[in-house]
């Protein structure tokens, strides 16, 4: 009589059997190409498309927080034009570094509506 640990159970049967199965030569393998470097013209409209993404929520806080406070159009501009600004400096800060501060990562830094009471 066999023991229980000398029969195969249908994985190893299963397994065994594919280890086995012949290759056809004209399989089609695919090879995954998450590495691949895009073109220099996909490149470029991937990176406008993130500064314009990175803008439209740049300058959406500003706006809304301006018409919520009733302040003056010369006041949510200059309100733009600071938050652009500190946007570029951290973007700066976080992707060149500098001493120790900074991710040196190619990030853009951006203003947030969280705010904490």
């Amino acid at each position: 009589m066999t023991s229980k640990s000398e029969v195969p159970d249908s994985a190893t049967r299963a397994a065994e059997a594919l280890r086995r199965a012949p290759i056809p030569s004209d399989c089609d393998v695919r090879v995954d190409t998450i590495d691949q470097i895009e073109s220099l013209p996909r490149l470029f409209l991937f990176g406008m498309q993130h500064v314009l993404v990175m803008y439209a929520g740049t300058v959406a806080v500003p706006l809304i927080l301006g018409s919520a406070l009733h302040l003056t159009t010369a006041q949510v501009i200059a309100l733009i034009s600071a938050d652009l600004f500190t946007s570029g400096l951290a973007t700066l800060l976080q992707t060149i570094g500098w001493w120790k501060f900074g991710a040196r990562l190619p990030l853009i830094q951006g203003c947030s509506f969280a705010w904490r009471r």
